[in-house]
């Protein structure tokens, strides 16, 4: 209760479950959390018509969540579909932290050598590898139990004879559930996986539009040269559009200029995949981050919005040669 108590009241990000109180009682202790209908678990059965773009959005939160984690130096280790709570809207939030942990103090479960290894992959499929063997755990502990939860959350939607439809979906989950630690990407790396490319499909090259202001639904967009500023009551930001801006994230130039992104990868043949969207730029209080940073909290604010502006905008009678929309 006191260790997972800890982690409640440390870690503050809007997909990770907060705490209302907590207290002991006759020795056992209590923790009240904000409510959420139902789990990834049984969100077929509770939320109606979801769509792929849906899981898209679901997967993208989950990654949202660990990059968090990984920045507070904490390891989930049981990410699984009851595990993470969702309501009406699609916003998903990460719970039970009972076997979490923090990069410089790991926690083993499986620590009995005796332990029958094929027993426990059947009854603890969402676990990685090494946790399973007890061996030392890392951020990519978590990656492989997103892997899982992928593949098999897809088969909402895909039967196992259409997997072959669906090529982006096969080469993230497979890159995520490698056996070898070294070989799974990381989070950033998975952020950028075109596999999430719909989520984006609202962005497109605006340097060769005309410059102009529009409010749209309370939301102001301010197109200035190859940025445009946002403006909503819940945030404010610029986006600048990738045709025209030659500085990369590190991890976009890294993934754009390496073949393969590790050796031990059994997945990779020509190169780990990135969005094609991944040049494009969000402005924050003056600091420059890839778009695929930004939380689906405010992709999904602003995307209907910006869909609306684009309509509106017009092209310059002399626009630049070879530049192409994105679709």
């Amino acid at each position: 209760y006191a260790r997972e108590l800890e982690f409640y009241e440390k870690l503050s990000d809007e997909n990770i479950i907060q705490k209302i109180f907590s207290f002991k009682q006759d020795g056992i202790g209590y923790i009240a959390f904000e409510y959420f209908p139902c789990t990834l678990l049984d969100i077929a059965d509770e939320i109606k018509n979801i769509t792929f773009i849906d899981l898209k959005i679901i997967h993208k939160q989950l990654l949202d969540a660990l990059l968090y984690l990984e920045g507070e130096g904490v390891i989930h280790n049981n990410l699984k579909h009851n595990n993470v709570v969702v309501d009406k809207d699609l916003n998903i939030k990460i719970i039970d932290f009972g076997m979490a942990c923090y990069i410089k103090d790991l926690y083993k479960v499986f620590k009995d050598e005796n332990l029958d290894i094929e027993k426990l992959k059947e009854e603890y499929p969402h676990c990685s590898p090494e946790r399973l063997i007890g061996a030392d755990q890392n951020f990519k502990t978590d990656i492989y139990s997103w892997g899982y939860m992928l593949k098999t959350s897809s088969k909402l939607f895909v039967s196992q004879n259409q997997e072959f439809l669906y090529p982006d979906l096969i080469d993230i989950y497979e890159h995520a559930l490698q056996v070898e630690v070294s070989a799974r990407p990381s989070v950033d790396e998975l952020i950028f996986h075109p596999f999430f490319d719909e989520i984006y499909n609202f962005l497109f090259c605006f340097n060769d539009y005309e410059d102009m202001k529009g409010n749209i639904n309370n939301t102001l967009f301010d197109k200035i040269g190859n940025k445009i500023l946002i403006r909503h009551s819940q945030f404010e930001f610029a986006i600048y559009c990738g045709c025209h801006n030659e500085k990369n994230d590190e991890t976009v130039t890294r993934l754009l200029t390496t073949k393969i992104h590790s050796e031990k990868c059994t997945v990779c043949k020509t190169g780990f995949k990135i969005s094609k969207y991944a040049k494009f730029k969000l402005e924050v209080s003056g600091q420059f981050f890839p778009i695929h940073i930004l939380k689906m909290k405010y992709i999904k604010l602003i995307r209907e919005d910006f869909l609306v502006f684009k309509s509106q905008i017009r092209l310059k009678s002399n626009p630049s040669i070879g530049l192409q929309e994105e679709s």
